[in-house]
């Protein structure tokens, strides 16, 4: 006996959108999370937190973007989650005592300049952004971006390296205090 299970139309949707970003998404995860089980738990938890919110989200037009953001919160919430057990028992084996204060403020000041480098994004030429987001957020390669943009690879790194320089000069010229995170941010590969 074989079961007729029709799928409503949000799950037609969902599963559209799930076959659309998936695998970039993942490969945005592993870059900062090398263990696969681990990425692919993450992977699952992105869309679950989709489907949480599908009236508002199936929707809306930036939702690759949305998408992405989630996956990067939740690859950094795990990593936080992961040191701070790695801290503890490091600290329950040695005894040292930690300053928890110290690193919510760290977590705090790094919450709000990557907040200032999204800000600094959004003033990008529309093909600046869009080239930022495919090889920065969405983890495709110059070469894949340059052949789904029918633009050549050298115009790929022109409109990175124009991008990264507009970001550092605004976030200099608006927020100059906040300039030395995004020297360190550019240092773990983020940009």
């Amino acid at each position: 006996m074989r079961l007729n299970i029709s799928k409503t139309k949000e799950e037609k949707q969902f599963d559209d959108i799930y076959f659309r970003y998936h695998e970039s998404i993942y490969r945005n995860i592993r870059k900062l999370i090398y263990d696969e089980d681990k990425a692919l738990d993450i992977l699952q938890e992105v869309f679950v937190t989709l489907w949480n919110h599908r009236e508002e989200k199936l929707n809306d037009a930036n939702l690759g973007a949305w998408l992405f953001t989630v996956s990067y919160n939740q690859s950094v919430d795990f990593l936080r989650k992961k040191l701070k057990e790695e801290i503890t028992e490091a600290e329950n084996f040695l005894y040292i005592p930690s300053n928890y204060d110290e690193n919510m403020e760290f977590e705090q000041q790094y919450s709000l300049k990557l907040e200032l480098i999204e800000e600094a994004i959004e003033k990008l030429s529309p093909r600046r952004k869009e080239v930022f987001r495919l090889c920065r957020f969405e983890g495709y390669s110059k070469d894949e971006v340059a052949k789904k943009l029918k633009i050549s690879s050298d115009s790929v790194s022109d409109y990175l390296n124009q991008s990264n320089h507009f970001i550092r000069e605004y976030i200099k010229k608006e927020y100059p205090s906040f300039l030395s995170l995004f020297a360190c941010v550019c240092m773990q590969n983020f940009f």
